[in-house]
């Protein structure tokens, strides 16, 4: 939100800019017209606007300017008003996701993530997904889940979701960085939250630890464990 401000700015001022040279230039043509001074000039220019009453050959030119000032008037009011109305939409949105605790906090809507969310709600249990990706945040809220729409390695989105008073954090990105990154802000907004970490990696499971990551699990290796025990048993009936 705050680069399309910056960029919407960015053309208010450019346009606004453009129309200032082109009504000084319009006050120097009229000036030079009618034989007159620089400030007659300008009056002139300021009662042609007004009253669309035009005493030099610029009339036309002088009646696009006044349209152009318009349009310009017209867009930075409906800029304006989509500015407020996303401001106080925005600051609702937050609160419900700052004001929210005793609830569980997922990072990366993918299936994993999707996973654990739908076994916190048929437990009974609160919980926030953290997805960056606009359009799989979409999805998961159609199903019903409650998301915020940020960069869940962050301490700013951490804060954000509240992780300081949270049951528990589940790291379901997947990349081992992103989760390690994300473990580790975690801990130091609330070193006693417990976080359970995917990891794809073996060789990376020691660096979750030392950083009090309490569990990492990984998929590949539990998946596979699981398929080998269900074939022992399927052998052993």
């Amino acid at each position: 939100m705050e680069q399309e401000i910056k960029e919407n700015l960015i053309k208010v001022l450019l346009t606004f800019t453009t129309l200032v040279i082109i009504f000084l230039l319009l006050v120097i043509l009229v000036a030079i017209e009618l034989k007159t001074d620089i400030l007659s000039a300008f009056s002139d220019v300021i009662d042609s606007l007004e009253t669309f009453n035009f005493r030099s050959s610029y009339g036309p030119l002088v009646l696009f300017f006044s349209l152009f000032l318009g349009g310009l008037a017209t867009y930075i009011l409906e800029f304006t008003i989509t500015i407020l109305r996303k401001g106080v939409g925005g600051a609702i949105y937050m609160r419900q996701f700052v004001n929210t605790k005793d609830h569980y906090v997922i990072l990366g809507g993918g299936r994993i993530g999707k996973r654990i969310a739908e076994d916190l709600s048929n437990a009974g249990q609160k919980c926030i997904i953290v997805e960056k990706d606009e359009n799989r945040a979409t999805e998961l809220k159609q199903m019903k889940f409650k998301v915020f729409i940020g960069d869940g390695t962050t301490e700013k989105v951490l804060k954000m979701v509240n992780v300081g008073k949270a049951k528990g954090v589940f790291c379901c990105f997947g990349e081992d960085v992103s989760n390690l990154v994300a473990a580790i802000n975690v801990k130091e907004i609330n070193k006693d939250v417990p976080v359970i970490s995917r990891c794809n990696s073996p060789s990376n499971v020691p660096k979750f630890k030392a950083f009090g990551v309490e569990s990492i699990i990984m998929p590949e290796i539990v998946g596979a464990d699981t398929m080998f025990n269900q074939m022992k048993k399927l052998k052993n009936k």
